[in-house]
């Protein structure tokens, strides 16, 4: 028979004969949540509405392989079908955890490099967070370190619900995770894109929950081709959008964008906001009105309109 429940690893000496047994089908899920973690922070930190299909989907994906292949190695571990099933939605609850915390600190990353700190978290987190040895094995002062850390309470919940070990303890596991899920940033989206990356930013601005657009240069049609409008591009954000266009863009002058269009011009720049050396301003002016506009435009359309 399979019994109702199980106790905890981390309980009484007399189950150490389970420890290794059980701590390597946690190890299994765990190296399979492992991989919807990643997926799981770009996401969230882009922002995106598709985090739902990066995280879940694999979530659920590798949770289900691994509760399919428990029975088939689980000899001599005591675990609980039942309870067992109750894992899928832990599962999805600590990858959006993890994709929160990621989004949280990638918001006070600058450079790429920057984002190797996330393994050099990981790893040591992942070593000592009890997917290997028992919490007991460690000394005290590291045990009270492993249990603040969010892998340990996410192992913790998967490795008591497989073994049926289910107790009111669960709950603070799962609400370390739910809060852990408040700690990403809620700063408003906007995207922006110069030429072809503003035609794309208008088609996927409202897919991604932004909240305004930033058109540089934006193509109003091929050079010499007015009759190749793509102003029903621009027409279709639906959102508080931004053109700053340079007064001798080929691509289209600001005279040619209808009115209604909050439009911000550069004096004497082309397509790519250069001036000549002989305009009557310099590059770094033109630069200087690109920069007041965004800056103006954003405080007004989006940071001073938090209903969007």
């Amino acid at each position: 028979m399979v019994p109702a429940r199980a106790h905890a690893l981390n309980g009484p000496d007399h189950l150490a004969g389970h420890t290794s047994a059980v701590s390597l089908a946690s190890g299994v899920l765990v190296a399979l949540l492992l991989l919807v973690i990643p997926g799981a922070i770009i996401a969230r930190a882009a922002q995106l509405t598709w985090p739902v299909a990066v995280a879940v989907g694999p979530a659920l994906t590798y949770g289900t392989v691994a509760l399919a292949i428990l029975p088939l190695g689980a000899v001599g571990i005591p675990w609980n079908l039942w309870t067992a099933l109750l894992a899928l939605p832990a599962v999805v609850l600590i990858a959006f955890g993890f994709a929160s915390l990621g989004m949280g600190i990638t918001s006070y990353m600058k450079t790429f490099q920057q984002m190797d700190w996330i393994n050099f978290v990981m790893l040591p987190m992942f070593l000592f967070s009890t997917t290997f040895y028992p919490l007991s094995t460690y000394p005290g002062p590291l045990q009270v370190v492993v249990r603040c850390t969010p892998l340990y309470h996410g192992i913790e919940l998967i490795r008591r619900l497989v073994t049926g070990d289910v107790g009111w303890s669960l709950l603070g596991n799962a609400a370390y995770l739910a809060v852990l899920d408040q700690l990403r940033t809620r700063s408003p989206l906007v995207l922006g894109g110069r030429s072809a990356g503003a035609r794309s930013a208008c088609r996927i601005a409202r897919d991604v929950g932004a909240r305004g657009v930033l058109a540089l240069s934006f193509p109003l049609h091929p050079p010499g081709r007015p009759e190749k409008s793509r102003l029903e591009e621009l027409r279709g954000v639906r959102l508080p959008t931004l053109v700053i266009q340079g007064e001798k863009d080929p691509f289209g002058t600001p005279e040619e964008f209808p009115d209604g269009i909050e439009l911000a011009v550069v004096p004497e720049a082309d397509h790519s906001m250069k001036v000549a050396k002989r305009a009557s301003v310099s590059q770094a002016d033109a630069l200087a009105v690109v920069l007041e506009a965004t800056l103006e435009w954003v405080v007004r359309e989006v940071a001073g309109n938090p209903g969007g």
